[in-house]
């Protein structure tokens, strides 16, 4: 009986060591969270004028490494020297390139790392059209007072060009967000539409818990070859 009981404890130990638990002498240790790049999406830059963009990461234990692991900057941009968990990229582009495609990865001090796929035009002229803002955040909390989320939130389309602009298209990504929209097939100089963007995160469910979902809202415009981009954020909180 006393080698049956003592062969239960080692399993038992060995169980929770597994789960990164002591077992019977000092607290339990959790790994880390690894580091993710949260900026979306880099603007375009126009020749011969200044260009400074920073990307951002959370996550990860410092000291950090950023590095263009995938593909080149445009000429003449370069990525700063960073241990943070924000790195610039800077510079004066001197080429004017269309969709210069490139990758920026971070790497933690415990090695744990993320990378993310960027594209950059370099024009001759500034941007015919402004989509503002560049992010969104929504928040959803559950408790026994209040259920819900923060309400829809829009987002800008204005052509700030001379010229007709064409609206090819506009679309989302991410679960749980969604998208309705008053824009035209064509927007005159100075004319603006409205995209209404909502987050239903799973705030009602029997055991809510924290987590964070990403997502985009992308503009597709006859005048670049690359969409806009909003970044999308949303949260969910609760008690069980």
């Amino acid at each position: 009986m006393q080698l049956i009981v003592r062969a239960m404890t080692v399993v038992s130990c060995l169980t929770s060591v597994f789960l990164l638990s002591g077992c019977g002498a000092g607290p339990s240790q959790q790994l880390s969270s690894h580091p993710m790049i949260t900026t979306a999406s880099v603007p375009n830059g126009m020749l011969d004028a200044p260009y400074t963009e920073t990307i951002q990461a959370s996550g990860g234990v410092a000291p950090f490494t950023w590095t263009v692991s995938v593909g080149a900057l445009p000429h003449n941009l370069t990525l700063s020297a960073s241990s943070t968990n924000a790195v610039t990229i800077s510079g004066t582009p001197d080429v004017a390139e269309q969709g210069v495609a490139f990758s920026i990865k971070v790497t933690d001090s415990g090695n744990q790392s993320d990378s993310h796929s960027y594209s950059v035009s370099v024009l001759f002229e500034p941007d015919p059209t402004t989509l503002t803002p560049g992010s969104i955040t929504f928040s959803c909390v559950a408790s026994l007072i209040f259920t819900g989320c923060t309400p829809p939130q829009t987002a800008t389309l204005t052509n700030t060009g001379a010229s007709t602009l064409n609206v090819l298209g506009i679309s989302i990504s991410g679960l749980y967000f969604s998208q309705t929209n008053n824009c035209p097939g064509t927007l005159e100089p100075g004319q603006s539409c409205a995209m209404r963007v909502t987050f239903d995160g799973p705030a009602s469910r029997t055991q809510p818990k924290k987590e964070t979902f990403t997502g985009s809202l992308f503009v597709y415009d006859g005048a670049t070859q690359n969409p806009q981009e909003v970044a999308l954020t949303g949260t969910t909180s609760g008690v069980p």
